[in-house]
């Protein structure tokens, strides 16, 4: 099952332009991205795979960008506004969605994150991208991300516990002429996860990335 997750960087800034012009062409086939403050890189693989690729990624970025670094998944959150652009859906449509007042019955729109300060004392939710799409694949049965799957709550804390825990590229040894990152174990690790602990693999020997681009839908009411 090919999953999509975003890591967040820290250390660059990818709206400078000198910052995307510097990264090297070793990394041409990430697919980096930039959000407001935000820095990213996108991934996508198979869901066994993703503890392995996203530590994979986390160290080849930290070798060829000297100062960055991949600090964690990034859970993406969305209002409602955003939700309507990603979907291509009205906004007032969202909105009824979200207060329960459309497409009510069966399962119920997925609850808030967050909530931040708005404007003029208003508050404003924010939303998990991944629920949001499970409930439009369910209910409205239509896909905003086109087959692509999401990080369970389980899947992203593992992740981040293996990029907590893989050490830094100049604590990888060379076994069989090739490069190792030492790592501490953690019962908490899935299959996928011990089988990273084990590998003994090349740095760059990574599978790429798929770039994507994200359909629009058709409003479905």
């Amino acid at each position: 099952m090919l999953v999509r997750f975003v890591l967040l960087l820290r250390g660059i800034d990818l709206r400078d332009a000198d910052a995307r012009a510097a990264i090297p062409e070793e990394l041409d086939d990430l697919d980096f991205e930039a959000c407001e403050e935000i820095s990213s890189v996108v991934i996508y693989c198979e869901d066994h795979l993703a503890p392995i690729e996203a530590v994979r990624v986390a160290r080849r970025i930290e070798r060829y960008l000297p100062g960055v670094e991949v600090v964690e998944v990034h859970d993406e959150l969305v209002a409602l506004g955003d939700i309507a652009v990603r979907t291509g859906m009205k906004h007032e449509a969202v909105r009824l969605w979200a207060a329960g007042k459309r497409r009510a019955g069966g399962t119920p729109f997925p609850g808030p994150r967050q909530i931040v300060a708005a404007e003029r004392g208003r508050s404003m939710k924010l939303y998990a991208w991944r629920e949001v799409v499970s409930w439009i694949r369910q209910i409205i049965k239509v896909d905003p991300e086109h087959g692509v799957c999401f990080l369970s709550d389980v899947q992203i804390h593992e992740i981040n516990a293996c990029l907590s825990k893989v050490t830094s590229p100049s604590q990888s040894v060379l076994v069989g002429g090739r490069v190792s990152i030492k790592t501490q174990p953690s019962s908490s690790y899935s299959a996928a996860s011990a089988q990273f602990l084990l590998l003994s693999g090349g740095l760059e020997d990574v599978t790429s990335p798929t770039r994507r681009t994200r359909p629009k839908l058709a409003n479905a009411l």
